[in-house]
């Protein structure tokens, strides 16, 4: 069972190192707004994409405030300054 937990910590750290807040606002402020485009830049593929969202939603809800933006991953991702 404690492998299963370090597993899932090491598969949650690896998507927030790779899909990062700063390069969702890099992505937002440069219009790359599809996923593939998104994807593409990160060099991921979309499912993975996707599973790091899902982590995101799990640790930190579907609306959430990030340097002086409102991330909101109800819907997909939408990216809002404020």
């Amino acid at each position: 069972m404690e492998s299963r937990k370090q597993e899932h910590r090491a598969r949650d750290y690896s998507y927030q190192l790779t899909v990062t807040f700063d390069d969702l606002i890099w992505c937002y402020e440069h219009y790359l707004d599809t996923i593939d485009d998104v994807s593409a830049y990160l060099e991921i593929t979309p499912a993975y994409f996707w599973q790091a969202i899902d982590c995101y939603r799990r640790k930190l809800g579907s609306i959430f405030k990030y340097h002086g933006y409102l991330f909101d991953l109800k819907h997909g991702i939408d990216l809002v300054r404020y």
